[in-house]
């Protein structure tokens, strides 16, 4: 195992400012910082913000305004997106936790074994299964078997039998089978993103990098489950407070 964290740069920084939309930090209309506050703040170089306002731009999270007075704002619907793009994973989030926490204890490893034992069909595979997601990102059917075809051709891949019955039959449980199909858009684009990285980290035989993308993958979703139950909490905090303002009784 890589001694490296699973720590991302543009996308962290996507993944930060997607919660502070979601938890109401930041609002519709409002101007994100410069580009300098934001290198400060993330601690990336400038490349990785204007490549993470590129994915903002992409989710419908922001628009971009050319010229002096020029910059990047939150779109009206930015709030609603964001939030949405949490809400089916407080859903049934214990059993997901569960799987979530397994699966990084044993894809993370095939993802380097696949590195290593890959031979040309497999990446091939891994490739199909991508533009499979790419072409129809907005039906989930699509998305659910592309997601299942990219997961068991790494299991193939690592020609271990155990890897290649587990990764399977653990993939048609029912949480994660939901949770794949209830996905949002903004979801989707982000699985995408890691599954292009870690076929690029088996193609050229990475098995650090095919790790640590698949590490970072998974810890991409425990993140967002986490994040949509902190969510749920405060949704269902605000109703009861109004309730209790209107006098209403549950």
């Amino acid at each position: 195992m890589t001694d490296r964290s699973p720590k991302r740069v543009f996308e962290d920084v996507v993944q930060q400012i997607r919660l502070d939309i979601a938890r109401g930090k930041l609002k519709p209309g409002d101007r994100l910082p410069p580009d300098g506050d934001l290198e400060k703040r993330f601690g990336v170089g400038r490349s990785s913000i204007r490549e993470a306002i590129r994915a903002l731009e992409l989710f419908g999270l922001v628009w971009v305004k050319r010229g002096r007075d020029g910059g990047a704002f939150f779109t009206p619907d930015s709030q609603k997106l964001a939030r949405d793009s949490f809400s089916q994973l407080s859903i049934g989030t214990t059993s997901l936790s569960d799987s979530l926490e397994f699966r990084k204890a044993l894809e993370p490893r095939a993802a380097a074994l696949a590195a290593r034992r890959a031979t040309s069909d497999d990446v091939a595979e891994l490739r199909r299964s991508i533009r499979m997601m790419g072409s129809n990102v907005g039906s989930s059917e699509s998305f659910v078997d592309s997601n299942r075809i990219f997961h068991e051709a790494i299991a193939r891949a690592t020609r271990n039998p155990y890897f290649q019955e587990m990764i399977p039959q653990f993939l048609k449980r029912d949480e994660i089978v939901s949770a794949t199909r209830n996905s949002e858009t903004m979801e989707r684009s982000l699985t995408m993103f890691f599954h292009n990285r870690i076929a690029d980290a088996i193609a050229k035989r990475d098995a650090d990098a095919a790790e640590f993308w698949m590490l970072g993958h998974l810890s991409q979703i425990e993140e967002d489950v986490s994040h949509a139950q902190e969510l749920a909490g405060r949704k269902k905090g605000r109703v009861r407070g109004k309730s209790k303002a209107n006098g209403t009784r549950r």
